[in-house]
């Protein structure tokens, strides 16, 4: 039998077991031993032999097959000498096949392949690999064949090193509501927020912050202090999200809608809980202080409305998101100021808001419980922006939300894809799109959904934009004016590159960089890397593990659990999940 046969029946179920243990050596002894033992039939074997129908055999194309032959050494005959350069016996059908020949002390190695499937810059990087695996095979047959390197040490470099050089300037000394408080200085009178018909200045918007942040200060809220937070979306909301940073706490997004027993595991730790009347009694028994916003704006607003002493570090906590526990216990995950002031600089860079003569509108239509919204929440309060919050009801109807976008401008929206085309598909049209920037995140971004925008008349520039909440909002992006996604032959649109000071590896079961092309688990390091899940110290470590690439020995890097890859151009391509975890509208 040939090879190529053999191994799908036999190395599938014996070799690519023992190879994470076994030596290069004894996987060498072992088919040597294998192949003496079918060489006897290697010329009797055809494909209709094999129980094939002639439309199967038709139909059947190898994705890589392989042959080996021993050519005869030179002859010579008087004054002739016969030298065998090159046989071939071509029967079956294939993408890629290897073929290797011998002849006295030299090997020929060559990849033959279907310019129809592959292009030959991709074959001769394989071809690469293969030289490099078989080198340090050579080099070091006792090497286990799992361990064995592809990568030479110019493209080790380049994932590494070269495509992660993404370091950037931002104001690594300052908190994000410090930034805040340097743009009210700018823009007192300019429109700050505006939730349907209530508008607040920015001058507003910091002096109802500062009166309910002394009155938090007044109730114990310190640097890292938790304050749970259950209001429902309004100007409020965000009042209470600015006192709450200003106090020195950090916010912990809550639900009236979620049960109890869930609210009660992210109370835990919780020293203040901020919320409305009307929710009160949906709180589980909570033995700190309780503020409500509402009931209790009398006592908050006799407080002084100038900005309270600044007690916040870099490092201190901005806000604590819980994960949907999709292992049995949600994960609280928490956010440091350094994290959120270095997504937050990028993203005004990205959006290039400094090239509009005027600040930019930004709408907010996700929950705070998801931090998908902070791509438009900090970035407007920073830049001298208009923060539109729009409430869900409105959001989710794309009636109510054309109708909105009508009367008020909207230059900046953060939304995930599946909510996106719902408005779309329910007649939507372009009414439902900002005028300037769309940013798509939580999901893939597919190329039905871009088509759909295109066909809507939206004239807006679309961001892709990927990232899980342990390393801050957002890690990897794509313009989609750098990327030709008309002319690509895939359904999903690339989720990019790394942000500003952030570092991507994409790495085998091993542990090691794998090649282009090839999949493997997404790790991220650099400033956007979070401080871990609160109080759980084992999972903390299970996720966040030591970022080995880099000098500094304090690094961290987050564990994914997705599946990726490089493309050649560098852009990262999103394939799934190594575990069983589904996204449901970015949950």
């Amino acid at each position: 039998r040939c090879l190529s046969d053999w191994s799908s029946d036999v190395c599938s179920s014996d070799l690519s077991v023992c190879a994470e243990a076994t030596t290069f050596q004894n996987l060498l002894d072992q088919v040597r031993r294998d192949s003496a033992d079918f060489r006897n039939w290697q010329d009797s074997f055809s494909w209709n032999n094999a129980g094939l129908s002639a439309g199967e055999e038709q139909g059947l194309v190898l994705p890589l097959a392989f042959d080996f032959a021993e050519l005869p050494g030179s002859q010579v005959f008087g004054e002739l000498k016969f030298t065998t350069l090159r046989q071939d016996a071509v029967c079956e059908r294939f993408q890629l096949k290897l073929s290797v020949r011998r002849q006295d002390d030299l090997v020929w190695l060559e990849f033959h392949y279907d310019a129809g499937s592959l292009d030959r810059t991709t074959v001769e990087r394989w071809s690469t690999h293969f030289l490099t695996l078989m080198a340090a095979a050579a080099a070091s047959p006792e090497t286990l064949t799992s361990r064995l390197p592809l990568l030479d040490a110019t493209e080790r470099h380049r994932l590494l090193a070269d495509w992660n050089q993404t370091a950037a300037g931002y104001p690594r000394d300052r908190c994000i509501h410090e930034l805040f408080e340097a743009q009210v200085e700018k823009t007192l009178d300019v429109l700050a927020l505006r939730y349907e018909d209530e508008c607040l200045t920015y001058r507003q918007l910091n002096e109802q912050a500062n009166q309910l942040a002394h009155y938090l200060r007044g109730k114990g809220v310190r640097p890292d202090s938790l304050v749970g937070l259950c209001v429902d979306r309004s100007a409020s909301m965000m009042v209470a999200v600015l006192a709450i940073l200003k106090a020195g706490g950090a916010y912990v997004p809550l639900s009236a809608e979620h049960p109890k027993p869930r609210l009660m595991q992210q109370l835990a730790g919780v020293a203040v809980l901020l919320t409305e009347a009307k929710f009160e009694c949906l709180m589980p028994a909570f033995g700190g202080p309780v503020v409500l916003l509402d009931n209790d704006r009398e006592q908050w607003e006799k407080q002084p409305n100038t900005n309270p002493q600044a007690v916040t570090s870099p490092e201190n906590f901005a806000y604590v998101i819980y994960t949907s526990g999709s292992t049995g216990t949600p994960k609280g995950v928490a956010v440091r100021h350094r994290n959120l002031v270095n997504y937050t600089s990028f993203i005004q860079q990205r959006l290039e808001l400094e090239k509009y003569p005027e600040p930019l509108h930004f709408a907010t239509v996700s929950t705070l419980g998801a931090d998908l919204g902070n791509t438009c929440i900090y970035p407007s309060l920073v830049s001298g922006g208009c923060l539109h919050v729009i409430g869900h009801d409105v959001a989710a109807d794309s009636d109510r939300l054309r109708d909105y976008m009508g009367r008020y401008p909207v230059d900046v929206l953060k939304i995930v894809p599946s909510h996106l085309m719902a408005l779309l598909n329910s007649g939507g049209g372009r009414e439902v799109l900002p005028s300037k920037h769309l940013v798509m995140g939580g999901e893939a971004l597919t190329v039905p959904l871009l088509k759909k925008i295109l066909e809507a008349g939206g004239t807006c520039e679309v961001l892709n934009h990927y990232g899980p909440t342990e390393t801050t909002v957002g890690s990897l992006t794509l313009r989609l004016k750098d990327y030709n996604w008309q002319d690509s032959a895939a359904q999903t649109i690339p989720i990019g590159r790394p942000i500003a000071n952030t570092r991507i590896y994409i790495l085998d079961p091993q542990g090691e960089p794998v090649p282009v092309g090839v999949a493997g688990e997404l790790y991220i390091g650099g400033d956007g890397v979070t401080a871990g899940y609160v109080n759980q110290p084992d999972r903390t470590a299970e996720r966040f593990v030591p970022e080995r690439f880099v000098a500094y020995e304090s690094a961290k890097m987050y564990r994914t659990g997705d599946l990726v890859r490089y493309l050649p151009d560098g852009n990262v391509e999103f394939l799934g999940r190594v575990d069983d975890q589904v996204k449901i509208r970015g949950f």
